[in-house]
């Protein structure tokens, strides 16, 4: 439950990729096959919820974290295939369905934050309003501008591309609207005339 606290709080305060709210992540849904369970009943998912027919789906980073902080369910459980996993959910969705993770998969998004630096950022102010775009080593690689350059997967190396200066791009249109522009003068005295 701290891991998901502190993801949020990483997302909350702007210090983590501007992308990690919306990546998803790979869940299950467990039907509700029972009335809405209340308060005492939380300790026994396995009578409201159809863990035998798990649902694969996918939440987004910022949702599981919100489901977790806030779960009415939350429990972990050693599957028939010694895997472990995770169910849980939020007061708001218990008479809806249940979600679980894997263990495995809910160490790996862990490991994915932990290992997140942000190497690049941009933002904007409208009308006292600021944003910020934040992009991480691994929004980099992902993207296919860099790659990684040590084992623990943090550090990255940019690979170079040959992108004309953004002025000469400027220079290069303007000159080439200017160009339009005269020949439209020039037409229309030569019509004139």
């Amino acid at each position: 439950m701290m891991g998901a606290y502190s993801i949020r709080r990483l997302i909350d305060s702007e210090k983590s990729s501007s992308l990690l709210p919306t990546r998803r992540i790979r869940t299950y849904r467990y039907a509700l096959i029972a009335r809405v369970p209340m308060l005492l009943d939380r300790f026994e998912p396995e009578r409201f919820y159809d863990l035998r027919k798990p649902a694969r789906t996918e939440l987004e980073v910022g949702r599981l974290c919100n489901q977790i902080i806030h779960s009415f369910v939350f429990q972990i459980y050693l599957e028939h295939d010694s895997t472990t996993s995770v169910v849980f959910n939020s007061d708001r969705d218990r008479g809806k369905h249940l979600h679980g993770i894997s263990f495995e998969d809910l160490a790996a998004l862990f490991d994915y934050v932990g290992r997140e630096d942000i190497v690049d950022y941009s933002g904007t102010m409208i009308d006292g309003i600021q944003e910020v775009v934040n992009r991480s080593n691994h929004d980099a690689v992902e993207s296919g501008r860099a790659t990684y350059s040590d084992d623990d997967r943090v550090l990255i190396e940019w690979k170079q591309e040959e992108i004309p200066a953004f002025d000469q791009q400027i220079l290069d249109m303007v000159n080439s609207r200017m160009a339009e522009l005269r020949d439209n003068v020039q037409r229309e005295n030569d019509h004139r005339a």
